[in-house]
């Protein structure tokens, strides 16, 4: 992340910020290839009949959680949201210990 501390007037809106984050790269392409087969499929759902109404919000709205997330990367405003893009660190943390009256977590085979 280059300029990670100015966002001020240059920030601006370039792909090149998420070609070059491999992280950001993947999930952008693999939500936007999901949301593509999952809008296909609605389609084709709907013209066969059956289809709820309501699911198609759910297509708008994952729609718009892909943009937000482009936008932030291109911007290189990754910084300023990293609460609202980024994994939380206190599920984080409650992911990685042991709670005292619960038994370990059994590793997950190699």
């Amino acid at each position: 992340m280059e300029n990670s501390y100015d966002h001020g007037p240059s920030a601006s809106f370039r792909f090149g910020r998420i070609v070059g984050d491999p992280f950001a790269l993947a999930t952008i392409s693999i939500g936007l290839l999901a949301w593509i087969i999952a809008f296909v499929s609605s389609i084709l759902s709907a013209i066969h009949g059956g289809f709820p109404n309501f699911a198609w919000w759910t297509l708008v709205f994952m729609l718009f959680c892909i943009i937000g997330v482009t936008v932030t990367v291109a911007s290189d405003a990754e910084r300023t949201y990293h609460v609202a893009v980024r994994w939380p660190r206190h599920l984080h943390h409650a992911r990685h210990t042991r709670h005292p009256t619960l038994p370990a977590p059994a590793d997950p085979p190699l």
